[in-house]
């Protein structure tokens, strides 16, 4: 039986750092939408974490889909959710989600990270910031290897402004944050059908055809096609909500320093 089995969900490499660096050599870090594409569902561990982004306060859907299916057996669960600015009630979302599936989590902890949300920020604003993201996750591994039982508060204003989220984008928490891939993204002429991006989506919306890349399907708005475009040839399409269409500084997107985009499309891929 393994030590730890860590769980993940990546867009642009954050999350996937953060979920190799808690498995470390005694654990195995697996990819939550290469795991639904396998239908490998059947895990032991001592230890079985999860790792994923904040997506406007939410767990992505993906990672929903796959604690719904999984077959899965440890004495000790936890979580690390990575975000931005502001995690929301994603602790409080994901306590309902995981004990619902039937692994309530002994621990549930966020850390900040690089802020890649490219509705809200300027990247090459934020690489420039200060965070403390290598203490928190000193932190949190020390708590798991004492087992911890830990839940990070959510405040009331952190409530209020996912309510607030929720009643400009029109999302809930029950359906979470599942688009249509073709209504929020096109890819312009400077795509070159290199196939990155149907490589890095983690539901495989994007194909190749015609003069440029095409997508189409169930969207968790993840990002990875934007971030991980070579060409920058992925943008968001106009949307009557500033949330889903509007881009600070389309020049700049984001991967993090240890993680390539091969690693992304290892633990994303659905055509293979």
């Amino acid at each position: 039986m393994k030590k730890r089995i860590v769980f993940y969900f990546t867009a642009t490499g954050n999350s996937l750092y953060i979920a190799q660096t808690l498995a470390g050599t005694d654990g195995e870090a697996l990819s939550m939408p290469k795991m639904l594409k396998r239908k490998q569902l059947d895990f032991e561990a001592e230890e079985i974490g999860f790792v994923f982004p904040c997506l406007m306060h939410l767990p992505p859907n993906r990672v929903r889909e796959f604690i719904a299916a999984a077959q899965l057996k440890a004495d000790y669960f936890f979580t690390v959710v990575t975000y931005g600015d502001n995690k929301g009630t994603v602790v409080e979302a994901w306590d309902n989600i995981s004990t619902a599936a039937g692994y309530p989590m002994h621990y549930i902890n966020t850390i900040e990270m690089v802020n890649n949300w490219i509705n809200k920020v300027d990247i090459e604003e934020e690489l420039q910031k200060e965070r403390p993201t290598e203490q928190m996750l000193a932190d949190i591994m020390a708590d798991l290897a004492q087992r911890k039982r830990y839940f990070q508060a959510t405040t009331d204003e952190e409530r209020q402004l996912h309510r607030d989220l929720m009643a400009e984008t029109g999302l809930n928490d029950e359906d979470g944050v599942i688009q249509k891939s073709e209504q929020r993204y096109a890819s312009s002429d400077d795509c070159i059908l290199c196939g990155i991006c149907t490589m890095v989506c983690p539901r495989g919306c994007w194909h190749l055809g015609g003069p440029t890349s095409v997508n189409f399907g169930q969207c968790d708005y993840c990002m990875a096609c934007i971030h991980n475009c070579p060409r920058k040839a992925i943008h968001l399409l106009p949307s009557t909500s500033t949330i889903f269409s509007r881009e600070v500084n389309p020049e700049r997107h984001y991967r993090h320093p240890k993680i390539t985009v091969v690693d992304i499309e290892m633990a994303n891929s659905q055509n293979k």
